[in-house]
């Protein structure tokens, strides 16, 4: 008696919850619901610059669209499934408010669009060539790149007039580690930036990529070792035993030592001062400052 009366309210439930389902997926009038920063694709763009036109600034607008139709259906619509766009063909230059009209499926109905007009501003598009400038990224310290060069080194920037007066620089950003792993060579993404380095995304660019090469020269501090010659066994010398140097990576692996060319000291009697003169490999550059590099002799 018991099983019956238990398996009674469980068939009972199940039925409850059935029929609920129904009730909200099926019988329930309309519901409303609302997805929020949504994209507006602008249309005809390039019917505007065909015209000589171009909008100035941000177009990167945001809607809230808020819909009604029945709870099964609206809770299933995402972004993608609305056309969202806002028409800009005709428009000369000047401020104006252009209307946002949304399209949804079958079932739904589009009951509000929030900001329902955007703002935009048209100007006069312009062309201007610009300079391709080499920077170095990443870890700088110690580095320098010698005889950078980008290929090609001017490109054609074009936009809304305010947009490319804004431009400064084309940088072509690079860093030494990948320079080195292409053997001094390496294709690298351009960025548009103003004044304070900011970049200014509203431009168009004739060419996104540019190959840049340049030789990627790095320091080391090495050993320095004085020749001299002459003098016997009573020679007494006081020079640095470091020397800092710069080259490319491949080169500097293979140095520990840096001899000088050889000083004479035979003629020497008391103390003497020698400038010393290190002898380096070629591609090899001397960065400690030549009053540094001091040997003071005593014969006795």
């Amino acid at each position: 008696m018991l099983k019956n009366k238990t398996a009674v309210k469980i068939l009972s439930l199940l039925i409850a919850i059935v029929l609920w389902a129904y009730v909200m997926g099926e019988v329930t009038p309309t519901t409303t619901y609302t997805l929020k920063n949504l994209k507006v694709n602008i249309v005809n763009e390039d019917i505007l610059e065909e015209d000589g036109y171009a909008i100035a600034g941000n177009t990167d607008f945001r809607v809230a669209v808020t819909m009604e139709g029945k709870r099964s259906v609206v809770k299933k619509v995402r972004g993608d499934d609305l056309d969202i766009t806002a028409d800009v063909q005709g428009y000369r230059r000047g401020t104006h408010y252009v209307e946002v009209k949304v399209e949804a499926p079958d079932d739904v109905k589009v009951v509000d669009i929030k900001d329902s007009k955007i703002k935009i501003k048209v100007e006069e598009k312009v062309f201007e060539q610009k300079e391709v400038a080499v920077v170095l990224t990443g870890k700088t310290e110690g580095i320098e790149l010698e005889d950078a060069t980008a290929s090609p080194d001017m490109i054609e920037i074009s936009g809304a007039k305010s947009d490319v007066e804004r431009v400064r620089s084309i940088n072509a950003p690079v860093s030494a580690k990948n320079l080195e792993k292409g053997d001094g060579g390496t294709e690298v993404s351009l960025v548009a930036v103003d004044g304070s380095g900011d970049q200014v995304k509203e431009v168009e660019l004739s060419t996104d990529k540019v190959r840049v090469e340049a030789s990627v020269m790095r320091t080391k501090t090495v050993n320095l070792k004085t020749v001299v010659k002459g003098g016997g066994s009573n020679v007494t010398v006081e020079a640095p035993g470091k020397i800092k140097i710069q080259g490319t990576k491949k080169d500097l692996a293979k140095i520990k030592t840096i001899k000088t060319e050889s000083i004479d000291v035979s003629g020497v009697k008391g103390t003497a001062v020698f400038t010393l003169v290190p002898d380096v490999p070629e591609g090899i550059k001397v960065l400690t400052s030549s009053d540094k590099l001091i040997a003071t002799v005593t014969v006795k």
